[in-house]
């Protein structure tokens, strides 16, 4: 017999694989204070005092012996096997035991496995949150039962990423974890920055030093101190030993070949008032760190570029002197207290224009918030680097492409939302990571390439895709710096696969805490937030979206997301409206096809058109069965979605 004991979140016991009822939440403490120091002898009067403190010393017993007889009566005729009594004292047999906490353990000692512990991570200041109120004395044991097993598993963190002998990727992910459980913890945060500077990431790592200096200059009024100060400095200037010299398990492709590299230009300024070429600096900051974010296309460091402050060298001159492909240039006027941003993507080698775009910031002026005119040049700016890539290396025999371009065509074809496309994609994203298995954008989008497949009906083996779905985002998570992308994927799959819905907030709250601006996080809140019941709080972030992202090869599926927000919120108008736009953009896209059915059966209207196609790709469909999976939190919800399904013609 092995018990299986969930500690970690709400309180499961398992024997074997067959769920165990304990009758009383004594009795379960009873057995939590045993699980928690499993092979340890604990005396009778010591558990007794610690779960019936109010009662007399005899009561105390009586009520002790009570709970054994219940927990052996739920164990059945064996539980001696596990629960050994041996006069004065009790204690579980630590053979027949296994806890989350022990898989949290060793899912962190195995490099292959961390990333998998992150919900486990997040779950550890919920330790038996169920108990609090049991006794006051054992409120008081929980609470250092607790505190002892948070110290525990950062011990364990705190061991692997001080180990040089441990994998690059396995010691960031356990800094990772380790500056989580404690924002003050400087170790682990120059772990996590030192990570981010092996793995190619040294903007991600200066922005994990500006926020430390932000939490404890607020929180503590104290700066960093001298040791974090000196490492912030050196990834700034460049200044880095042999040690922390970008390292990954296999070469990515900005180190095999700056070929397709981005230069960024210090923007001219016109006008205005002088600044000795400050402002211009700080905008190539912004930018440089922001694209460079973006694992794709790599980005020249701006300490190579800076040297054009004040010259307008040509895009052929640029790539002679850098061996780049592509220079970003502009200018900045400034007039009347307004701002004007001129911004062209410039292919070097032919000096042809691939993109171009005129920014008005009227009543201001915009170099005084660099942050902002740099988001809004590189959204602009990433999306027509990326097809220009795209048609230059069709040709190009796919054995010989970059892992960068692979996951172009890989997205290409996933756009196209066929069984067909669907293989291919699948097909490219396999040869990307095969070629570099650190290749973040590749990871996030084989998460989605998973998730669509089990809402679209594709899969075979719906388990199987689920826990691929798993692996592939946590994978994202612990090698992208845009970490917050991949984890607000896992969250929105947390609702709509498992109804999750609490551990679904936690990972929205860390991806909007990391990303709070980036369209891609704030889009996969939107369904979870209308499903939970904060449809206000969806429409705002799908809006949000639409306006940080309004040209996004994805335009259709934020369309939907916002449109099942706006449905939820009862704006059924607008949820139509946004389902007929998405219809049009993709006419396959099946969840699309049915909350715009439901939003038109609301307003007493169908669509036949849509009916067929629906029909012809999802002929098994059933309202009944769909129901069974559907993510509404909210009952009454759930019965109205299920009644315009049916009332807009959809098969019961």
């Amino acid at each position: 017999m092995t018990l299986r004991v969930h500690v970690l979140g709400h309180w499961a016991l398992y024997r074997d694989d067959a769920l165990v009822v304990l009758p009383t939440r004594k009795a379960r403490a009873l057995l939590a204070c045993l699980v928690l120091e499993p092979g340890r002898p604990q005396a009778r009067d010591t558990l007794a005092a610690r779960l019936w403190s109010g009662s007399a010393p005899v009561q105390a017993r009586s009520s002790l012996r009570q709970a054994l007889f219940e927990i052996r009566k739920a164990l059945g005729p064996d539980a001696g096997a596990a629960l050994v009594v041996q006069g004065a004292e009790i204690r579980l047999d630590p053979a027949r035991i296994e806890t989350d906490l022990d898989r949290l353990c060793t899912q962190i000692a195995a490099p292959r496995q961390i990333a998998d512990a992150a919900d486990a991570i997040a779950a550890l200041d919920r330790l038996l949150p169920d108990f609090d109120t049991i006794d006051a004395e054992f409120a008081i044991w929980l609470g250092a039962a607790r505190a002892t097993t948070r110290a525990r598993i950062e011990a364990q963190l705190a061991a692997i990423y001080r180990d040089p002998g441990a994998g690059v990727l396995h010691r960031l992910t356990a800094a990772q974890y380790a500056y989580r459980l404690d924002e003050f913890d400087e170790e682990a945060a120059r772990a996590v920055m030192e990570g981010y500077v092996r793995t190619g990431r040294a903007p991600a790592a200066i922005r994990v030093y500006d926020a430390l200096y932000a939490r404890l200059d607020e929180d503590l009024d104290i700066e960093p101190s001298l040791q974090t100060q000196d490492l912030a400095v050196r990834i700034k200037t460049q200044d880095l030993g042999g040690d922390m010299r970008p390292q990954t398990s296999a070469p990515t492709a900005a180190q095999r070949t700056l070929s397709d590299a981005v230069a960024i230009l210090p923007f001219d300024r016109l006008g205005g008032r002088p600044d000795d070429g400050l402002g211009a600096l700080g905008l190539l900051e912004e930018m440089t760190c922001i694209l460079a974010g973006l694992s794709s296309p790599p980005v020249v460091s701006s300490n190579s570029t800076r040297q054009y402050l004040g010259s307008t060298p040509s895009a052929q001159t640029v790539q002679a002197d850098l061996g780049v492909r592509y220079v970003l240039c502009g200018s900045v006027r400034a007039a009347g207290g307004s701002t004007t941003v001129s911004a062209q993507l410039v292919e070097a080698a032919t000096g042809t224009i691939v993109a171009a775009r005129l920014l008005d910031y009227p009543g201001e002026d915009a170099l005084l918030r660099p942050t902002r005119i740099a988001r809004d040049i590189v959204k602009i700016v990433v999306p027509s680097l990326h097809a220009a890539e795209l048609s230059r290396t069709r040709a190009i025999p796919t054995k010989a492409q970059e892992p960068y371009h692979l996951y172009l065509r890989a997205r290409e074809q996933f756009l196209a939302l066929t069984p067909e496309s669907q293989t291919r994609a699948r097909q490219l994203l396999d040869m990307a990571l095969d070629r570099d298995p650190g290749f973040a954008p590749a990871h996030t989008l084989m998460a989605e390439w998973h998730s669509l497949s089990i809402w679209q009906g594709w899969t075979r083996d719906r388990a199987a895709s689920e826990a691929a779905l798993e692996d592939s985002a946590h994978r994202a998570a612990a090698l992208s710096s845009n970490e917050g992308r991949a984890l607000a994927l896992l969250g929105h799959n947390r609702v709509i696969l498992h109804r999750r819905y609490d551990e679904a907030e936690a990972l929205f709250q860390r991806a909007l805490d990391t990303l709070p601006n980036d369209a891609e996080t704030l889009i996969w809140t939107v369904p979870s937030y209308a499903y939970v019941g904060q449809a206000a709080r969806a429409v705002a972030n799908g809006e949000k979206a639409l306006r940080l992202s309004p040209r996004d090869p994805l335009l259709f599926r934020n369309q939907h997301f916002l449109g099942i927000a706006h449905y939820a919120l009862g704006e059924v108008a607008r949820a139509v409206e946004l389902g007929l736009a998405c219809y049009r953009r993709a006419p396959r896209y099946t969840s699309n096809l049915r909350m715009t059915l439901a939003a038109l059966a609301a307003q007493g209207q169908t669509d036949a058109g849509m009916l067929r196609a629906h029909a012809a790709l999802e002929p098994g469909f059933s309202v009944r069965g769909f129901m069974q999976a559907q993510a509404f939190r909210d009952p009454d919800q759930r019965t109205r979605y299920a009644d315009h399904l049916l009332r807009a013609g959809l098969p019961a």
